[in-house]
């Protein structure tokens, strides 16, 4: 867990560069309820069924209970998040959709090694290439076959140093080139202990 101190000053930061970028900063629900409002069926929530993004499912489900929720399974996942998400499915009567791997981890794992921190200089990807084949592709393919243009997401500037830069750039939403679709983060400017 990152210490409260750290946590705080991305968040300082990333706030005191979207307001100084004119971005306008909102309330998680509220920003929940634009993207409802702007994108109707073509929203999905995007869900690891981690902490955060339950928080953000928990508030879109409030907004418009039959919202799409996709979950990208890696199918390396623990035996307790494969659980957790079967007992949310049922009890929240989630509208649930689940995208498969392209290539499976381990098959990523041969041809790329083992996922390295981004950006060390030990791999020529800037990021683990079992992300590209797990979750992104074939989260970008489903949202193609679909029309979706808008995905909702659990992401946190206070997590990393790269995250708290990129929102610092461009705020809360945005229209992301891959996929192409607008992507908004409603707690992104929470802290853990809100979670």
């Amino acid at each position: 867990m990152i210490s409260p101190k750290v946590e705080a000053s991305r968040i300082r930061f990333a706030l005191r560069r979207c307001k100084d970028k004119g971005f306008e900063v909102y309330e998680p629900e509220q920003l929940v309820k634009k993207a409802v409002d702007e994108f109707g069926d073509s929203l999905v929530v995007s869900c690891s069924f981690g902490s955060c993004s339950v928080v953000v499912l928990h508030m879109a489900i409030d907004v418009e209970p039959r919202i799409k929720v996709v979950f990208d399974d890696t199918g390396v996942e623990y035996p307790e998040t494969y659980a957790y998400r079967d007992l949310l499915v049922k009890e929240w009567d989630l509208n649930y959709i689940e995208t498969k791997p392209i290539k499976s981890f381990w098959k990523c794992v041969k041809e790329y090694g083992f996922p390295l921190i981004r950006q060390t200089g030990r791999s020529k990807f800037k990021k683990p290439q079992c992300c590209t084949y797990l979750k992104e592709k074939p989260f970008e393919k489903w949202c193609k076959a679909n029309g979706i243009q808008a995905t909702l997401t659990g992401l946190r500037a206070s997590e990393s140093g790269v995250r708290m830069l990129a929102i610092s750039q461009v705020g809360q939403f945005y229209f992301a080139k891959r996929p192409k679709i607008w992507k908004f983060h409603p707690i992104v400017f929470w802290n853990h202990k809100q979670v």
